[in-house]
């Protein structure tokens, strides 16, 4: 009979952004989007071991939280919205209370539009004796990229192996950084250097996004 034959796409990075740290209850910068089958991912820090980031949105579009980590006076957090609007528009952040505030976000393409989270993993690991970290994340489709917001409490970090910086913060201590190459299931890792300092960490949010999938229609011949 006819079949349906499923490709998974090559996800494409397409661009970057980030805002400055500053103390406030509202942080608003732009960030500009083409393509097709989008998908934004936003990260974003606060001094406080709370949440006090109350919503994210974009071009006025409400983002979605994938996982947050709170550690001593740090929180962060990663957030997506499928199919955000194109060229220029603000990514808005709320706050409770007026903090200190950075973020930094990536958009891509050919990315699943229903349920393009695949997986995600948060952890600080400490850096006040070791100072180079790593941390795995399992991706569970083929052709996923990682993505990751990186923070490091006290010193400069610099990638050791497994990631691509697209931007880095206001101040060298973040990074936004992915794996820039389509990955096969299993364990992926992500290393970065630091130098040690007492009360030092590295904080890690990742996630794996899934491709878009393909369909083509293939029809049944009969030869008479």
């Amino acid at each position: 009979g006819n079949s349906i034959n499923l490709i998974n796409m090559a996800i494409t990075y397409d661009n970057s952004s980030k805002s400055d740290y500053a103390v406030s209850s509202w942080r608003t910068y732009a960030h500009t989007i083409a393509g097709t089958n989008k998908l934004l991912i936003v990260w974003v820090w606060n001094d406080s071991t709370w949440d006090k980031i109350t919503w994210i949105t974009y071009n006025g579009v409400s983002l979605t939280r994938i996982n947050w980590w709170a550690t001593w006076d740090q929180y962060t957090s990663m957030w997506y919205l499928i199919n955000p609007a194109d060229w220029a528009n603000n990514i808005v952040i709320s706050s409770s209370v007026s903090c200190w505030i950075n973020s930094m976000a990536g958009s891509y393409n050919w990315v699943i539009q229903s349920s393009p989270i695949d997986t995600s993993v948060f952890e600080a690991i400490d850096t006040s004796v070791v100072a180079t970290t790593t941390k795995s994340i399992t991706v569970w489709v083929d052709n996923c990229w990682v993505i990751g917001g990186i923070h490091q409490n006290w010193n400069v970090i610099s990638i050791n192996s497994g990631a691509t910086n697209r931007i880095s913060g206001a101040w060298p201590y973040n990074m936004f950084v992915d794996s820039n190459s389509s990955l096969s299931t299993g364990s992926y890792s992500m290393s970065f250097n630091a130098a040690t300092h007492a009360g030092g960490y590295t904080t890690y949010n990742l996630v794996s996004i899934k491709p878009y999938i393909s369909s083509t229609f293939i029809p049944r011949v009969i030869f008479m």
